[in-house]
């Protein structure tokens, strides 16, 4: 995952984290990989959301912390 995008000029993606400082602004896509190759732990107590399809490499493995809520729609 890329640490720094700038999508907007105002908005910016960091370690998947959307940061503006507009509230107005409005995102309206969201583009993800369609393979994971690296291992990936979702932190606890958070959420993450991910557009399938999705590939994993066979030897990945994603490790969801206590409370921790991973959804592929």
């Amino acid at each position: 995952m890329a640490t720094e995008i700038t999508a907007d000029g105002v908005s910016q993606i960091q370690n998947g984290v959307i940061q503006t400082n507009d509230l107005s602004s409005t995102i309206v896509f969201w583009e993800n990989a369609q393979s994971l190759t690296a291992d990936y732990t979702i932190g606890a107590n958070k959420s993450a959301m991910t557009a399938g399809p999705l590939t994993l490499d066979s030897d990945v493995t994603v490790t969801l912390e206590t409370n921790a809520v991973w959804v592929i729609v």
